[in-house]
């Protein structure tokens, strides 16, 4: 499904945040998995608020940033 999401984006010309895939955003301690994520697709509110809110104010910035110049 991933790779149909990043497809449609480039067709149509919008970003897309893929934290499925990220490998470096993903690789954290089991420890650290367990307080973020309550399953494998589903973010636990700490997951949310600490690992996944960040990266995602990170890209929209930067995607912002690319798309205003």
């Amino acid at each position: 499904m991933v790779s149909a999401v990043k497809e449609i984006a480039k067709i149509k010309e919008i970003g897309v945040i893929d934290l499925y895939t990220d490998t470096a955003f993903n690789d954290i301690t089991s420890d650290r998995r367990t307080l973020y994520m309550a399953d494998k697709i589903h973010p636990t509110k700490a997951g949310y608020l600490e690992w996944w809110t960040p990266k995602m104010e990170q890209y929209i910035y930067d995607y912002i940033k690319v798309r205003l110049r």
